[in-house]
């Protein structure tokens, strides 16, 4: 059931309805989008760039790394309690967990609905 709000205001814009002149301006709009041939292009490149930075990410041990980060992450917040058992682990690795942890929050908010 509709509110008595939506329905005023849907009748209120069904009966001042006004059409706006076009010029020709969606036809030079669609004149000036890339072709599609650049766009393939532009996305043969993005999966190209995708699997060789899985690649070096690979190669160089960073699934270890990750998992390892992760694990003693894990083991240090359950076990100790405190940010106190940090100290042993070296600066680069927890800014590696800090890079995951913002690249998976800039993810997941970039998927939100609008």
């Amino acid at each position: 059931m509709e509110d008595k709000d939506e329905i005023l205001l849907k009748d209120f814009f069904r009966e001042n309805r006004q059409e706006i002149a076009d010029d020709g301006f969606s036809r030079r709009v669609m004149n000036r989008l890339p072709e599609r041939r650049i766009w393939i292009v532009s996305q043969l490149l993005t999966a190209l760039t995708v699997v060789l930075s899985m690649g070096v990410f690979i190669y160089f041990g960073g699934v270890n790394l990750l998992g390892g980060t992760l694990r003693e992450v894990f083991q240090n917040f359950t076990l100790g309690g405190s940010l106190d058992t940090f100290s042993g682990t070296e600066p680069w690795t927890i800014g590696v967990v800090a890079l995951v942890l913002l690249y998976m929050g800039y993810g997941k908010l970039a998927n939100l609905p609008e």
